[in-house]
């Protein structure tokens, strides 16, 4: 009962830096912090360092959601018709890609706080583009590829320890062991 909840607040933090991001943004462009004109346009000192505090709590937050994450892969549905719970993909391949997505997201969390001392924005630009680009790649393809490729031509083989484990904590949740 815990996640759900911890998921809850997760989320609602998550809203509330997306809102003061927003906020700021335009507050800053009002008030001449941001200035789109001219060559390249500027930022003025405040302006970018509350953005970059904004946007590395915003970063932080995900690493969070992807330590969370590995806890909701025992409630996965990935092999729902046949059983409920975590299979041969969650553990074996998106297990090990959320704890490296989690050590990214911190990596790029710390991006966005060093952007404020060295006053540089293109380093968490890039270790931004790292997040996204690593979450396409490690988060979603690398599963694709290891249940299509490993799993489904050996289903019963890679399956059955975790569907062992199932009938195992249904048969003890039902008090018939």
């Amino acid at each position: 009962f815990d996640l759900p909840f911890y998921r809850f607040l997760l989320n609602w933090m998550f809203v509330a830096v997306i809102l003061a991001l927003f906020a700021s943004l335009v507050t800053h462009y009002i008030f001449g912090g941001i200035r789109l004109a001219g060559r390249g346009g500027s930022l003025t000192r405040a302006a970018r360092i509350q953005l970059a505090v904004l946007a590395g709590i915003f970063v932080a937050f995900k690493a969070v959601a992807y330590w969370l994450d590995r806890y909701a892969l025992l409630w996965s549905g990935r092999k729902e018709p046949t059983f409920t719970g975590a299979g041969f993909t969650d553990i074996n391949a998106v297990l090990p890609a959320k704890l490296i997505l989690m050590a990214i997201a911190v990596i790029c969390a710390v991006a966005f706080f060093a952007a404020i001392v060295l006053r540089d924005l293109r380093i968490p630009a890039m270790a931004t583009a790292l997040l996204v680009l690593s979450s396409i790649l490690v988060g979603a393809v690398w599963p694709l590829v290891v249940e299509q490729f490993s799993v489904r031509p050996n289903a019963a083989v890679k399956e059955a320890e975790y569907i062992e484990r199932n009938i195992a904590a249904t048969r003890q949740a039902y008090g018939i062991t």
